[in-house]
């Protein structure tokens, strides 16, 4: 054995030992026992697979080499890809969700250090190390919009990048570059990279997860394959749909081994080394996975079509289980080209026309060449991204398409690339045009998307619902004070002053209280500091008794994006038995004494 071979063999079994000391002093509370040892461990145990991955095993080559152009195409692609997502984060999507205020508040443990552990999980069951990653950019930017979606912006241009290194190594430049050049504009991903969720690194984990699959695959090395196992086992800290690549790279290994066995006897030690690579990075979430089971399956079993969503169904309109899982799957295929989608990306299909008709395209090259490996690989992907969907409730739920994204830029470029080579094929005169035909329609597709989601798409704020709209304006309110005033919330029965987290991510010093009934005349609270009376629409009957009991204030209306209300805020500054309008005395940050 040569000394190459025994460093790739005792690297892995050191990150493997270093990553089981990691979790061993990590432990399975809020705070580690002992976090350099964790952290460091962990850390190390990465670095000796990165060091595994640079060590080339005797007789093999390390396969092509990126050129000058291949360096300066994906730069330009991370440029374009963070150009689209950076500006403008806190002001499109207009609305911080609740959900990104909750990924705030579970980041913000970390900052004021109620827990220190990035290897067990928070809210919604999701891994701890994608908050202790947002609560870096807490720190520097403070308690913003920004700070919680400025990392899945960065991770948004990274995925394009890989796009590009995977439709590349898969299928030549051409295909990479047109992928990447529409992943870095397609609305769905754009949208998905400036939300500070963590759906958007499923797209980066499994385009590089297939990248070092398919380049270790094509040229027999083991490097990459390293890499490719580091990527999957890292993307498990995160959304829960990368967990499906899995089970494409088990039905993609059933399928050839059927018609290639000797290429994967060839490849059988590096794709030990994958799932390897995988355990040492997964190992110390995995361990606590061990302990507390029901957190692995929380992900999945709060979105299984079977635990809620059928019953519902069966029990609200009468139909057998089998015919909602025949619209549970033709809702999932089609939200990709016709049906809009639901949720987090609501109003409007997967892939816009222009894109939908080239993406169909794609799907019959796909079809056409299955057989061959990288065409299979890629229409495993998305089968299974899509069938992802059919069995998570209320399908098209746009936060499952993500995992295909990458998948349907690759495909669209194939089905673009395929239609330029048949037209110059039939036509002399565009003999040796085909790039530039392929590039002036991609061109057009993507100009048709960048104007749909920046001007259509942002202007017409479908993104969200009213409560949070509500949430998001009376933050925006209060937060521009250091101490802001105490809050009377006359609001609806399913929406209180505490109701959403986004009042308690953006505005933390905010305190106030629900007047949940009618007032019945001109209450008795006496007032100490400056105090808000906030009325939704349907409660601007209390107005009266409050101006009333309170005279003296300031009434603002504040509206919503839409011709619509969103509440009315009347402020008074109490002095002895008066009250004065705001602006007249200073704001002493009184609180209400009852």
């Amino acid at each position: 054995m040569s000394s190459s071979t025994r460093r790739l063999a005792a690297l892995p079994a050191l990150g493997l030992g270093l990553s089981l000391a990691a979790a061993l002093a990590a432990g399975t509370g809020l705070r580690m026992r002992q976090p350099v040892i964790a952290v460091g461990g962990w850390l190390a145990a990465l670095a000796a697979v990165l060091l595994a991955a640079r060590t080339r095993r005797d007789g093999h080559q390390e396969g092509e080499r990126w050129k000058a152009s291949d360096w300066l195409a994906a730069a330009s692609l991370l440029a374009l890809g963070l150009l689209l997502r950076l500006p403008d984060l806190a002001g499109n999507p207009w609305i911080h969700s609740d959900n990104e205020a909750s990924v705030g508040l579970a980041a913000v443990d970390f900052v004021s250090g109620v827990r220190d552990n990035p290897f067990t999980v928070s809210w919604f069951s999701f891994p701890t190390l994608f908050f202790l990653l947002e609560s870096l950019s807490i720190r520097v930017l403070g308690r913003s919009v920004e700070s919680l979606r400025v990392l899945p912006a960065c991770v948004g241009a990274l995925a394009v990048v890989a796009t590009y290194g995977l439709g590349r190594e898969m299928f030549g430049r051409r295909v990479g570059l047109l992928a990447g050049l529409y992943l870095s504009a397609m609305p769905f991903h754009v949208h998905f990279s400036r939300l500070g969720l963590n759906n958007v690194f499923d797209s980066l984990s499994i385009a590089i997860f297939s990248w070092g699959l398919w380049r270790g695959w094509k040229t027999g090395t083991r490097g990459p394959v390293l890499i490719s196992g580091l990527a999957l086992g890292l993307g498990l800290y995160f959304y829960a749909t990368i967990r499906a690549a899995v089970l494409v790279l088990g039905l993609w290994l059933v399928a050839v081994w059927r018609s290639q066995r000797e290429s994967l006897r060839d490849n059988a030690s590096a794709l030990a080394g994958l799932l390897a690579a995988a355990a040492i990075a997964f190992l110390p979430l995995g361990i606590y996975y061990l302990w507390q089971p029901a957190e692995f399956l929380a992900p999945l079993s709060r979105a299984s079509v079977f635990s809620v969503w059928i019953p519902v169904m069966q029990q609200r309109f009468g139909d057998p289980a089998w015919w909602i899982m025949v619209e549970q799957l033709a809702n999932a295929l089609l939200g990709v080209v016709v049906v809009d989608l639901r949720e987090l990306y609501a109003g409007q299909p997967l892939l816009l026309a222009p894109a939908a008709a080239a993406f169909m395209l794609g799907v019959t090259v796909l079809g056409r060449r299955w057989r061959q490996p990288q065409y299979l690989w890629v229409a495993l992907w998305l089968a299974t991204a899509l069938g992802i969907v059919a069995l998570s409730t209320n399908a098209p739920t746009s936060q499952r398409y993500i995992l295909a994204t990458p998948a349907a830029a690759i495909t669209l470029a194939l089905g673009l690339d395929q239609a330029s080579s048949w037209l110059t094929g039939r036509n002399l005169r565009l003999h040796g045009r085909t790039a530039v035909i392929a590039g002036a329609a991609l061109a057009g597709i993507v100009g048709y998307d960048l104007y749909f989601y920046f001007q259509v798409y942002a202007r017409e704020q479908r993104f969200g619902d009213y409560h949070v709209e509500v949430a998001t304006a009376l933050a925006e309110y209060l937060a521009r004070e250091p101490n802001p005033p105490y809050v009377y919330f006359f609001g609806l029965p399913r929406m209180g002053f505490r109701t959403l987290d986004t009042m308690a991510y953006l505005v933390p010093k905010a305190d106030g209280e629900d007047i949940e009934q009618p007032l019945q005349g001109p209450p008795d609270w006496t007032l100490n500091g400056s105090s808000v009376f906030v009325f939704m629409p349907h409660r601007l009957e209390d107005v009266g008794w409050i101006v009333q009991r309170y005279p003296g204030g300031e009434m603002q209306l504040r509206y919503g994006r839409g011709p619509y209300t969103l509440f009315a805020v009347y402020r008074v500054e109490p002095v002895g038995d008066s009250w004065l309008g705001t602006g007249e005395l200073p704001n002493r940050g009184g609180r209400r004494n009852q």
